[in-house]
């Protein structure tokens, strides 16, 4: 969907590029991907419209759909990316401050502020499955080993 609600399709493809067929026009052909692109996946990020896509070519990309520009190169794997996904997490960031002693004791004020992340979810034939930040678009917040999986989608 785009921000006026109208329905949007991204595929992936051969010729290592993801592109928007609905309608009879190309309406963005988002170019970067060396070869082959396996996947695709839209998500919202601080109110706008992202995709991430992952390719034989390594890598993750994440693209602003409107303008067809690639705002991060997510690398680290020693081999094809061939799956990729998005997921919330909600994260409790405390906050607790001292207040003043009484006769009873100390009084502690805790204040938790819980705030929604997203994350980007990828999957390679190296057999690891790596969590990235979408936001930031640096190296991968964790690498999970999956040594005893066959396939390793996620």
């Amino acid at each position: 969907m785009t921000r006026d609600g109208e329905p949007r399709l991204a595929s992936s493809s051969e010729d290592g590029t993801v592109r928007d067929p609905s309608s009879r026009s190309e309406l963005q052909n988002l170019e970067g991907h060396r070869y082959r692109v396996y996947g695709v996946v839209a998500f919202k990020l601080n109110d706008a419209i992202c995709l991430a896509s992952c390719s034989i070519d390594n890598t993750v990309r994440v693209w602003d759909p409107t303008s067809g520009r690639e705002l991060h190169k997510l690398e680290g794997y020693r081999s094809s990316v061939n799956g990729v996904t998005v997921f919330k997490i909600n994260e409790e960031a405390a906050n607790s401050t001292l207040s003043k002693a009484t006769r009873i004791g100390c009084v502690v004020a805790f204040e938790a502020i819980i705030k929604t992340l997203t994350r980007l979810a990828s999957s390679s034939e190296d057999k690891t499955v790596r969590v990235w930040d979408p936001i930031a678009g640096k190296k991968a917040l964790f690498v999970l080993p999956l040594e005893k999986v066959e396939t390793s989608r996620v």
